[in-house]
């Protein structure tokens, strides 16, 4: 198993409300079987460790340090036993753990020549409507992206807010809906920025401008304050932060903070810990959306075949990281078409890792 931080600079600065980021890094996982046959992962993560506690150099230090030499000389079929060794050497550090369980689904597809939708029980859907985030540092950029991405054919927008000072954070998002009124559909997202005040005080002003959901206003652990505004405003409320395995959503369960849920193979743990969390939350009646941490072509492809294999995603998602890059680290994209994420075709996650820009973007 092998490992490296790359540095890829963005298209444009992306404000979150924790962190500004104009280069995105990542962590490649590469895991070599004694045949010689490789499987790629990786793990991406919102500018840094305000969003989860994890950065790309802790995920790198656990790896290297404690889980690769625990799992090297294992069989690759044995992915249970391997996922359940990593939770009794490491508590939490999903990140990690997922970044791991991406190499080891591809290399195992790889050597039986599947696409790995097939591992996690076969594809229900090939491509996905995204939607698009606006949260350039300038309101005029996100009014230029939106027009251009409508003019392909993409109709959802969720505007980043809480990065701002909140004098002009109202404003921008009120000056977005104007522009797009009657072409879009409005989304905004938080990442828990607010307090239940501030967005007692947004709310109605949102919801007049048109927008329809709102992704995780409060900090994760306040599920009886989502669910006040939920019952206040006609404001579809979806977890991000508040949401990472089964038991989180059965805590959102029983308060009715949320009614959407974003998911994300890395803050789950892996493919597998969130197709059972997407299993769950149908069955549960919660509408679902893909959602993203600026992934390369590899990362993007493997929630693809996640996605695949839920087969429904009500709310779309957002798994357009590629297009927010100046360069990729595969030899052929992940592809886009009038407004659809698509899956790739071909073994493993379908994308082929580009040496060159490995060597290129690795941190030195």
């Amino acid at each position: 198993m092998e490992t490296w931080i790359l540095d890829i600079p963005a298209t444009r600065s992306h404000v979150h409300s924790g962190a500004t980021v104009s280069t995105q890094s990542y962590l490649l996982v590469r895991i070599t079987s004694d045949g010689g046959a490789v499987g790629h992962g990786e793990v991406a993560t919102a500018g840094g460790p305000w969003w989860s506690g994890d950065s790309i150099e802790s995920v790198k230090a656990t790896i290297d340090g404690y889980l690769a030499p625990l799992l090297c000389g294992r069989a690759v079929a044995g992915l249970a036993t391997m996922m359940a060794a990593m939770d009794r050497k490491a508590h939490g550090n999903a990140f990690a753990k997922a970044g791991i369980e991406m190499a080891l689904l591809d290399l195992w597809a790889r050597l039986l020549d599947l696409p790995v939708h097939v591992l996690l029980g076969g594809a229900q859907a090939d491509a996905f409507a995204l939607s698009w985030p606006l949260g350039a540092t300038e309101a005029a950029a996100d009014l230029d992206e939106a027009e251009a991405r409508l003019a392909e054919g993409i109709t959802r927008f969720k505007v980043k807010m809480g990065g701002r000072a909140e004098a002009d954070d109202l404003p921008r998002a009120l000056a977005i809906a104007r522009a797009v009124a009657g072409r879009a559909e409005l989304r905004i997202d938080l990442n828990g920025a607010w307090s239940e005040l501030q967005a007692q005080r947004s709310f109605a002003a949102l919801a007049d401008a048109g927008y329809r959901l709102c992704e995780q206003p409060l900090p994760r652990h306040e599920l009886a304050g989502h669910a006040r505004l939920g019952r206040r405003f006609p404001i579809t409320l979806m977890a991000d932060e508040s949401l990472s395995d089964t038991r989180s959503l059965l805590a959102i369960e029983g308060t009715d903070a949320f009614s959407a849920l974003a998911l994300k193979p890395l803050k789950s743990g892996g493919l597998l810990a969130t197709l059972r969390l997407a299993r769950l939350a149908q069955d549960l009646g919660y509408s679902l959306f893909g959602g993203c941490f600026l992934e390369t072509s590899l990362g993007t492809a493997a929630c693809l075949h996640l996605g695949a294999a839920i087969g429904t995603l009500e709310l779309g998602c957002e798994w357009m990281g590629p297009r927010l890059l100046r360069a990729d680290i595969v030899t052929e994209p992940v592809r886009y078409d009038r407004g659809l994420a698509c899956l790739p075709a071909g073994p493993g996650y379908g994308v082929e890792i580009d040496d060159t820009a490995i060597r290129r973007f690795a941190r030195r």
